[in-house]
């Protein structure tokens, strides 16, 4: 599973008082079930893609947030996946895709 936004999100998600899932926060234009990518850089646009799609948002700004993130620190852990994620100060509240 991949996210544009988990950091944040989990740190959103414990702050609350009351009980909240993150799958509460997926909408159907959001989420991609596989990957079609065999990059780093392809699954970032990819998941960029999705994450215009549902915002004002153009997919290269959000793609580029992503990929300069992804430069500085690996988001990867283990079997081929990963967290990518970015702050957007044009994007005012979570956003998993």
């Amino acid at each position: 599973a991949t996210s544009m936004i988990s950091a944040p999100a989990m740190q959103w998600l414990l702050e609350r008082k009351t009980p909240r899932r993150l799958a509460d926060l997926i909408t159907t234009d959001g989420f991609i079930p596989r990957l079609r990518a065999t990059t780093k850089q392809q699954a970032i646009a990819e998941l960029a893609a999705a994450a215009a799609k549902i915002t004002d948002m153009d997919a290269r700004d959000i793609y580029d947030a992503a990929w300069r993130r992804e430069r500085r620190y690996s988001t990867g852990l283990e079997h081929g996946i990963a967290v990518p994620h970015a702050r957007l100060e044009r994007l005012p509240t979570l956003l998993p895709t």
